[in-house]
């Protein structure tokens, strides 16, 4: 794989990727080695990476690269990062699929090339994909709220409490609901909080 045009950006093909703290290097190998037996091309960023651009860290991806398993215990970051350049939809899932095997490293922050993120600084791009990690855990652990509430609902006898229980399913649904124009963390955080309440609440009651 060397080129390929993607709509209006014509990219390498290949993998960027950075190795947090605390790897196993036999993963790390067995990683590296899969690349090479699929004659994919790439680059290992490095702490010194992080003020460079994505398009200018995209043209650093070569099929000869070596690695330098020192690097893997000097990481400023704590998470595993994934970037691809230049990968149908089809080949990326194929591949994430191949990962899920746990011979190989687990990547926390995965990304695609983009004609949004090509300028950004991969610093920047980090920080952005730690938000939405963040923010897709919390958006999971409130439906899970959700749902546990329904499930708990169902044996309420008291009608204030019962009343209470659909109004706080109301207000999560609206906040799920509008999460793309705001997101505010402690609104998340209380709405958990109110949603473990509750339980501990219809839990109590029902053992009367």
């Amino acid at each position: 794989m060397s080129e390929k045009n993607r709509g209006f950006i014509t990219t390498k093909v290949g993998l960027l990727f950075h190795f947090g703290k605390d790897n196993e290097e036999i993963l790390v190998e067995n990683f590296i080695n899969l690349l090479i037996k699929k004659n994919i091309s790439f680059h290992c960023l490095n702490d010194n990476d992080f003020d460079l651009t994505i398009s200018q860290l995209i043209e650093n991806i070569n099929h000869q690269e070596q690695i330098d398993f020192t690097q893997l215990k000097e990481s400023k970051i704590d998470e595993n990062v994934l970037f691809f350049s230049g990968f149908t939809r089809e080949e990326m899932e194929n591949f994430l699929e191949i990962l899920r095997d746990p011979r190989y490293p687990r990547f926390e922050l995965k990304a695609v090339a983009t004609k949004t993120n090509q300028n950004f600084l991969l610093n920047e791009l980090i920080q952005e994909l730690r938000q939405d990690r963040m923010v897709i855990s919390y958006v999971i652990a409130l439906r899970k709220g959700i749902n546990l509430l329904k499930e708990k609902s169902e044996i309420v006898n008291n009608i204030n409490l019962k009343e209470e229980i659909e109004n706080e399913i109301v207000a999560i649904e609206e906040i799920l609901i509008n999460i793309n124009n705001i997101f505010d963390i402690n609104v998340f955080k209380d709405k958990i909080s109110k949603v473990k309440l509750i339980i501990k609440e219809i839990d109590e009651n029902s053992h009367y």
